[in-house]
């Protein structure tokens, strides 16, 4: 018994990063549940009385991704134009030449 709960443990530790990323995949599900399912159940459309879960999800992440880009976009635009050096991975990028 004692073998067979340390080959477990073993294989556990081989696969840690493959369980990682499963296990905050559950956590993103859980925590976006609520949200597909308001808009799953929306009335503002008239295409069906309820939305198909993928569409919902699928609008949720394009959501999400549409706002990151904007927000990347946004604080870049407005540091060229302010004249801060734009940051990419904390490293100063310049536009203009020495």
């Amino acid at each position: 018994m004692t073998a067979l709960a340390v080959i477990v443990l073993w294989a556990a530790f081989i696969v840690r990063n493959a369980l990682l990323i499963v296990y905050v995949s559950v956590l993103f599900s859980i925590g976006f549940s609520p949200i597909v399912r308001v808009i799953e159940r929306q009335k503002m459309l008239p295409v069906a009385r309820r939305l198909p879960r993928w569409l919902a999800i699928l609008i949720l992440y394009l959501a999400i991704l549409g706002r990151t880009i904007v927000w990347a976009l946004g604080s870049t635009v407005i540091c060229l134009l302010v004249g801060y050096p734009v940051t990419a991975g904390g490293v100063a990028v310049t536009t203009s030449a020495w």
